[in-house]
Order: C-alpha cells, then structure tokens, then sequence
C-alpha cells in the first residue's frame, strides 16, 4: 500500500465483516418454461417443516433435470 499504513489483524476483520455484500454471478441459464408456476413455495402458514419443504423443492428440481449447482 503506497502511501497508507496496513491495516492491523483486527481492522482487516471490522472492514471485511462491515463491507459490502458480494455474490457471485450465476454461470448457468435458468431453464426456460412455466416451471416457477408449479414450484413449490413456503409461507410458513401451512402445515408442514421447512425441512419437509427443502425435500419437496430438491424433487421437484431433480424433476426437472437441474443440475448445476448455481441454478
């Protein structure tokens, strides 16, 4: 760093926990189609876990023959 001290342990952990929020740019194309009409939803009202929902969505996207992991 021309110019600036660098930044101690704990100055690194405050800027990395505090900066700004960066995702990733998804590799693959969601499939075309009216498969979100269909896909399962959670609300939380209805009876049923979360994980029972995790389940129904995993396959429902097997169903669909989604592989990557991005999509």
């Amino acid at each position: 760093m021309v110019g600036q001290q660098a930044l101690t342990k704990i100055e690194s952990i405050v800027v990395a926990r505090y900066g700004p929020l960066v995702l990733p740019t998804p590799l693959n194309a969601m499939p075309i189609g009216d498969y979100q009409e269909f896909m399962p939803k959670f609300t939380g009202v209805e009876e049923g876990t979360a994980e029972e929902h995790l389940e129904s969505f995993y396959n429902y996207a097997d169903n669909l023959d989604i592989n990557e992991k991005d999509v």
